[in-house]
């Protein structure tokens, strides 16, 4: 018997996975005590009514110069 796990549960898990693994791999790439930016934070998160798509808005915390300028809001899209 196959059970099948709830798209709703799943999207969210793969959100954060996501993000955990892309700041992982940045996160590599810096010299340790170098700060390059202060990031965003998650305003609204909205499930799809079919469960097969997250989307996300976050605004960014504070702005840095470091690669160029930043960008002030960003909407997230998981599918």
């Amino acid at each position: 018997m196959v059970t099948r796990k709830s798209p709703q549960l799943l999207l969210p898990f793969c959100f954060i996975t996501f993000c955990v693994i892309l700041s992982q791999t940045v996160a590599d790439d810096i010299p340790q005590g170098t700060q390059i930016g202060f990031g965003y934070t998650v305003t609204t998160v909205n499930i799809d009514p079919t469960g097969k798509s997250l989307t996300a808005n976050l605004k960014l915390i504070n702005s840095t110069d470091v690669y160029g300028p930043d960008i002030p809001v960003l909407t997230l899209t998981a599918r």
